[in-house]
């Protein structure tokens, strides 16, 4: 069985983020947990939430042995991108772009 979390406009590039998704792709969850822990990102403490939340939806079924759960699939997608303008000197601006994402864990 199959269990999906699914996080949307989480505030940081998905860029950011599948760099610490690469990390914990199929690892069960004791040993992912550990790993977002040892990390000092500030995408892995949105992952740790996102992949609590997933383990708290599992949690629910009470068929499942939550030990036994690993990771089977996780990707980001793109979110929204917001453009923000800053002015430059001689009345010139430059565009910051702002990136979401969304995170989609399934766990099996």
């Amino acid at each position: 069985m199959e269990i999906i979390s699914k996080s949307f406009y989480l505030n940081s590039s998905p860029q950011k983020i599948r760099l610490i998704v690469n990390l914990i792709r199929r690892v069960n969850i004791c040993n992912s947990l550990d790993i977002l822990n040892n990390i000092n990102k500030k995408a892995a403490v949105i992952l740790r939430k996102s992949l609590e939340s997933a383990i708290s939806n599992a949690d629910e079924y009470n068929f499942i042995d939550i030990d036994k759960l690993k990771i089977k699939k996780i990707y980001v997608n793109n979110g929204p991108l917001y453009k923000r303008i800053i002015p430059k000197a001689k009345g010139k601006a430059d565009y910051i772009k702002k990136r979401k994402s969304h995170v989609t864990i399934v766990l099996s």
